[in-house]
């Protein structure tokens, strides 16, 4: 490909994509984020095949509360894009990483989950390191 003037702008890192940048929500609190498409597109896919296709025939007759579409969102994203934690407490412990704790908290708390779905589909978070800094 000959070298362009958008290259700046749109060019973004595999392995940062897919490997994903660490996001702080709060004092010493952080989740490890795959990119929402681009180069980690193919694990978007799958977990969207795996959590939505069984439901289908419900979704489309409209026989699907609005908190199972919910789950089944916040599943898909946790499972394709949320590759760990740090700093993360249950009942007071320091938790290991759990996708389905995560769930848990997502659906409580939408303003997290908002915020880790912006940061996941920004392509700024993944732009690949041109050295021009």
């Amino acid at each position: 490909m000959k070298k362009s003037n958008l290259i700046d702008e749109f060019k973004t890192d595999e392995k940062k994509e897919t490997e994903g940048q660490w996001l702080k929500v709060h004092n010493g609190i952080q989740f490890l984020v795959a990119r929402f498409g681009g180069h980690n597109r193919v694990r978007r896919q799958e977990a969207v095949s795996k959590y939505y296709l069984p439901h289908t025939e419900k979704m489309l007759a409209n026989d699907f509360s609005v908190y199972d579409r919910k789950r089944i969102d916040i599943q898909s994203f946790v499972y394709s894009c949320i590759l760990d934690w740090d700093g993360v407490t249950l009942d007071g412990e320091i938790a290991p990483f759990n996708p389905e704790d995560l769930i848990d908290m997502l659906m409580e708390l939408e303003e997290l989950a908002e915020t880790l779905i912006a940061f996941a589909s920004s392509r700024d978070n993944y732009k690949h390191d041109l050295g021009n800094s």
